[in-house]
């Protein structure tokens, strides 16, 4: 809205979509339900039906908060919400929103949580850090052709992972970490390790990361293993 993003105009917004699929340009549509004005299953589907005319990819995620955010919020009444609980979630979405991603999707469009599988489909090609996490099982509506690259790739098996990843701490200098195996994922705890050690663990290893910290220095993600926040 005009209040919050007084920049952005959504006619430009449109016009940009329509110039780069003319000329071809692969697009990844980005959305962020947090606001009444842009959260209700009406708008949604029709933001959706818009944005598939350009593209079959959407990013659609919760708002990301942090402690020196909570008192630039004016749109929610903070007195009906948990605040520890928002701060330690992956991102915070109104009901109406999440429940018609991740209990009521059935819009033909692709949506994803994680935007490495974004990426992936963009460029057909497999991602294999997510396929089989509770993120791929729970957020992320792609292709049937997508989930096929990723289970045909994902051939790696979690023994050369852990043997990769014993290399990749050395080469960082983390030591004293803790290992924790659970499927699809192996969890890291260190007292300094960061969420960008999870990140680069994940794309070179080519297997799902994650980190078990309370630090407030970064957003909270997939990487620390948070999960949303319903409001």
């Amino acid at each position: 809205t005009s209040k919050y993003e007084p920049n952005i105009k959504k006619e430009n917004i449109i016009l940009n979509f329509k110039n780069l699929a003319a000329r071809g340009v692969r697009i990844i549509h980005y959305y962020r339900p947090f606001i009444p004005e842009n959260s209700s299953a009406k708008q949604i589907t029709d933001m959706l039906d818009l944005v598939d005319n350009y593209t079959k990819v959407s990013q659609i995620g919760g708002l990301k908060l942090r402690s020196d955010f909570i008192d630039k919020i004016d749109f929610i009444d903070l007195k009906e919400l948990d605040i520890e609980k928002c701060l330690n979630s992956s991102c915070i979405w109104p009901q109406e929103a999440y429940d018609y991603f991740y209990k009521e999707y059935n819009h033909k469009h692709n949506v994803f949580q994680t935007n490495q599988c974004a990426i992936a489909q963009t460029l057909e090609e497999p991602c294999p850090q997510f396929y089989g996490t509770y993120e791929c099982h729970n957020y992320n509506h792609c292709s049937l052709e997508q989930r096929k690259r990723c289970a045909e790739y994902k051939k790696i098996s979690q023994q050369n992972v852990l043997k990769k990843l014993d290399y990749y701490l050395k080469k960082l200098n983390k030591q004293n970490i803790k290992i924790i195996e659970e499927k699809n994922n192996i969890i890291l705890i260190g007292d300094n390790l960061t969420t960008s050690d999870a990140a680069y663990l994940t794309i070179v290893l080519g297997y799902k990361i994650t980190i078990g910290t309370n630090d407030d220095k970064h957003f909270k993600s997939s990487m620390t293993n948070s999960k949303p926040y319903i409001y």
